[in-house]
């Protein structure tokens, strides 16, 4: 009997990003976690409701050690290589890594992803960092992949290695949009890995870390998002419907790749804002998830995250945006509107 995946909530409060899972496709993580976890999704709902009071820390962090990817999608800016203006050839030692949960552990940070912009499985270090957030106390843990290197023994490690949340990226239901969308024609081996993943989760009696499968949708794979879904019904534990956003992050630039019909609202607020901030690997603190990385606000090799997360350049963003005007930050327009 096929499983029923419901629409659950909406990533964004825009409506962006649509998560369809099961009612209890959080439970393994709740009974792992139990109270503390019931906790961190209660803050973070409250706050993705539109609530302003600022808490003390992040709720998470999005933290990209190295800026690589094995691949060149059109969404991305990594389609430019060493070109692309956000590039940077840095890496972040397990050390630096371990430092930053230090100190997101004795505020009790409760989640974190251990890769942003970038292909998780191509860090060298990528199993330090998820033993370093996890040895903190850290309970959700997320890392994001393509899968093109998602092999059985990859896969194996990850199973047991802490993480709760293994994200891949496909953006397609048929070989030829993944083709148009990702410059691959490894889509089978995509589908193959991802499968096996699940395959092998369930064979070792495992429920995490949880599966799940996201679309970017664009104005070129639209018209398969339906059949995207329906392929990964029965297979993942979530699967993400993604609205493409303008990377380059610039306001009123015609961008091809716009969905029809993207969903926005008449009077945003970028919530994120007051719940998490994203790390690059040579410690520029970003404020929002942003693939263009313009809004740096600090340094965590400079300072504490405690001080930037309430460091006047991160108060006057949030302050902007409280005020309705985020219209006056390029990016924020562009991602907003």
């Amino acid at each position: 009997m096929s499983k029923q995946l419901k629409y659950q909530y909406s990533g964004t409060r825009d409506g962006k990003v649509k998560m369809y899972g099961t009612d209890d496709f959080l439970q393994p993580i709740y009974h792992k976690f139990g109270e503390r976890f019931f906790q961190y999704r209660k803050d973070w709902d409250e706050t993705g409701q539109g609530g302003t009071a600022l808490r003390d820390f992040p709720l998470f962090l999005d933290i990209e050690p190295e800026y690589k990817c094995n691949l060149r999608c059109v969404t991305c800016p990594h389609q430019y290589g060493t070109k692309n203006p956000t590039y940077i050839n840095n890496r972040m030692t397990p050390e630096d890594f371990r430092k930053i949960c230090e100190e997101a552990g004795r505020y009790g940070m409760p989640a974190i992803s251990v890769s942003n912009n970038n292909e998780g499985l191509m860090q060298k270090h990528l199993f330090d960092y998820i033993d370093a957030a996890s040895s903190n106390g850290i309970m959700d843990i997320f890392v994001g992949t393509n899968a093109h290197l998602l092999t059985e023994e990859v896969s194996r490690k990850l199973i047991g290695s802490g993480l709760t949340r293994l994200l891949v990226s496909i953006d397609a239901a048929t070989p030829e949009t993944y083709q148009i969308m990702r410059k691959s024609e490894k889509f089978d081996l995509v589908i193959e890995n991802t499968k096996t993943f699940k395959r092998l989760r369930d064979e070792m009696g495992e429920s995490l870390p949880l599966l799940r499968v996201s679309m970017v949708v664009t104005s070129l794979n639209q018209h398969e998002e339906q059949a995207f879904r329906d392929m990964w019904t029965d297979v993942a534990d979530i699967v993400s419907i993604q609205h493409y956003i303008p990377f380059k992050g610039e306001a009123d630039a015609k961008d091809d790749l716009v969905p029809q019909d993207r969903p926005h609202l008449e009077n945003p607020i970028c919530t994120p804002l007051w719940q998490r901030m994203s790390i690059r690997a040579n410690g520029d603190v970003i404020a929002c998830c942003h693939l263009a990385n313009k809004l740096k606000v600090g340094n965590v090799f400079e300072s504490d995250i405690h001080t930037i997360w309430h460091g006047p350049e991160m108060s006057n963003i949030r302050r902007i945006h409280a005020e309705g005007r985020y219209k006056d930050i390029s990016i924020c327009k562009s991602c907003m509107s």
